[in-house]
């Protein structure tokens, strides 16, 4: 036990009262620091989100036309809702002017390969099934199935 005068304080209290308030400022540094690391982590992504809005998918900006050559019925709306799920914009499927055709081909209507690419790839067809064929209009490739509709992928 420690004795003291009168009118003197106890070094104890004082010990005591200073470590309560290092408690506290340690408490709200603590506090702050993850306040911060919050804002900059939200303040991080949300940039990097505005960042990959500004760069257009390729498969977004393609419009297709989906044309039924083989004559199954409903090919031409399986294919253009797999295509849909892709993101791509297909106009209403219709059906080809014959439905005479032995291979699933892709029209490439305004000469960028690289919109018919991304069609042979989401679909498994072979690069060799992409044909140049311009055609001012609203879409940017043909996709025409064939009778071997059954050799590409709808998942």
């Amino acid at each position: 036990m420690l004795i003291t005068k009168k009118g003197t304080t106890n070094p104890l209290r004082k010990q005591e009262k200073k470590t309560k308030g290092s408690f506290f400022d340690l408490v709200i540094v603590v506090l702050g620091t993850i306040f911060v690391i919050s804002w900059l982590i939200g303040y991080i992504t949300i940039r990097r989100e505005d960042r990959n809005a500004n760069v257009p998918n390729a498969q977004e900006s393609i419009r297709v036309e989906v044309l039924n050559g083989c004559g199954v019925a409903g090919i031409a709306s399986d294919f253009a809702n797999f295509l849909r799920s892709a993101g791509i914009d297909v106009l209403a499927p219709e059906n080809a002017a014959s439905f005479g055709f032995p291979e699933t081909i892709i029209l490439d209507r305004t000469g960028n390969r690289t919109e018919a690419d991304s069609l042979v790839k989401l679909l498994g067809l072979p690069s060799d099934k992409v044909i140049l064929q311009r055609k001012d209009g609203i879409v940017d490739a043909t996709l025409i199935i064939g009778k071997d509709f059954d050799r590409y992928r709808l998942n």
